[in-house]
């Protein structure tokens, strides 16, 4: 604590972040002036010869800077938020500011009315812009997660799909086999039949050996047809699946 003879500023340093002192203990920077429980963190700027005769020169209405070593220079902005005013002698507590204390909230004390709501603005802002970021990144980090995970399922639903589908187009090929040799057994069945007839029709009186030939004969094509039909029947089943497996697949 050290008592200081309080002045008022110039009208140019009325709105200025800074005070005057001549108190050479106190290095140039920004300062924490306490007077109790209020305090203010400011800059300070040395007061010089050359200073005093600015500020003692006629017609400034000022009174005039005499002692030396306990003077203060500060503004009403200033002296208000320190509770303290001009043509007194008080006791104050002035140390040098913190480095981070100083960046984070010096212009939080300062008495230009657009400086000090402008950096909280801005402070918020830039606040608010980080959290958004953070929130943004870590968010569209899960819905990446989330959109390989479906992506990995969907590609083995396919996988799945595709072996199924593999496993019907060789069911339905072998039911093609199948079929194909019953026609041709079919063809050779009606071709023996017809030859079975010609031979019938030629002679005077119905054999029973060919009789009987004819009739197995006509079982032998029926159930060719028969076998025919199952197959075809099949290959209809299996197209249905592979349908209803291709649907269900572009619904997912």
């Amino acid at each position: 604590m050290k008592s200081y003879n309080i002045y008022a500023s110039l009208v140019e340093d009325s709105i200025s972040g800074f005070v005057w002192s001549d108190d050479n203990s106190i290095e140039n920077g920004f300062i924490v002036i306490k007077n109790g429980k209020k305090k203010i963190r400011v800059y300070k700027r040395t007061i010089d010869e050359n200073w005093k005769k600015i500020y003692n020169k006629n017609g400034g209405g000022r009174r005039k800077i005499n002692s030396k070593g306990s003077n203060l220079i500060i503004s009403e902005y200033y002296r208000a938020k320190l509770g303290i005013e001009t043509n007194e002698s008080i006791q104050l507590s002035i140390c040098k500011g913190n480095r981070i204390m100083n960046f984070l909230t010096s212009n939080f004390y300062h008495p230009n009315p657009y400086i000090g709501p402008n950096i909280i603005l801005a402070v918020t802002i830039a606040v608010s812009s980080l959290l958004l970021a953070t929130y943004s990144f870590f968010s569209t980090r899960d819905y990446r997660e989330s959109l390989n995970h479906r992506l990995e399922t969907w590609s083995q639903k396919i996988q799945d799909e595709n072996t199924k589908l593999g496993s019907s187009v060789k069911e339905i090929n072998d039911i093609l086999i199948d079929s194909n040799n019953g026609q041709k057994n079919l063809t050779s069945e009606i071709s023996q039949l017809q030859d079975l007839i010609n031979s019938i029709s030629e002679s005077e009186s119905l054999d029973r050996s060919k009789l009987g030939k004819l009739i197995v004969s006509t079982n032998e094509i029926k159930k060719m047809t028969n076998r025919i039909d199952e197959s075809m029947k099949q290959i209809n089943n299996v197209s249905e699946e592979i349908g209803k497996e291709n649907l269900t697949l572009k619904k997912e």
